[in-house]
């Protein structure tokens, strides 16, 4: 700067205009910034696509969700009041775990061996504070059939433990009586 108080000499203003992104003379290796732009915005999404493929592989919904999981679940439906049932039940946990499915689950509940029942009902317990009022409401029905027809204490211990679940939860309603 020249010694004519705070302004700036006009050779110190041209200099910073010459740095300066905004003028067009600029050749390829200055834009290097924008493009760094560009490509920080495309790994962001990438990592975050990433990070959204292993958390659902560990949870176990993106095998839920593949071409297999379908077909099993159509197998399933398939078999649901018969001898097989058990078999493919077993398989079923076998490569998918525990059902975590509404669909898979109320097929377990609705079994007729105490077995699936009783794992179907502990599905529905680990599931139970993520139901909709809807799905609450319907369990409900369910677990009160259930509780009333099976002839299984234990199944019957559980069921009223699952009610008491539903009840205790303040977002739901007792439809009347």
């Amino acid at each position: 700067m020249s010694g004519k108080g705070d302004r700036p000499s006009w050779r110190d203003l041209d200099r910073r205009r010459d740095r300066s992104r905004h003028t067009g003379d600029w050749d390829e290796s200055h834009r290097g910034g924008e493009m760094n732009e560009q490509k920080s915005l495309v790994t962001k999404v990438s990592e975050r696509a990433a990070k959204k493929a292993l958390e659902d592989l560990f949870s176990g919904k993106g095998r839920r969700k593949s071409k297999a999981h379908r077909e099993f679940v159509e197998r399933l439906r398939a078999v649901e009041r018969t001898a097989e049932f058990p078999a493919v039940a077993a398989t079923y946990i076998a490569t998918f775990g525990p059902p975590i499915d509404n669909e898979v689950i109320d097929l377990f509940i609705d079994a007729r061996q105490d077995e699936w029942v009783m794992n179907g009902l502990d599905a529905l317990l680990a599931q139970l504070p993520r139901a909709t009022l809807s799905r609450r409401s319907l369990l409900r029905s369910k677990l009160n059939l259930i509780k009333l027809a099976s002839l299984n204490p234990e199944i019957r211990k559980k069921t009223v433990v699952a009610l008491k679940a539903l009840d205790a939860d303040p977002t739901t309603t007792k439809p009347s009586d």
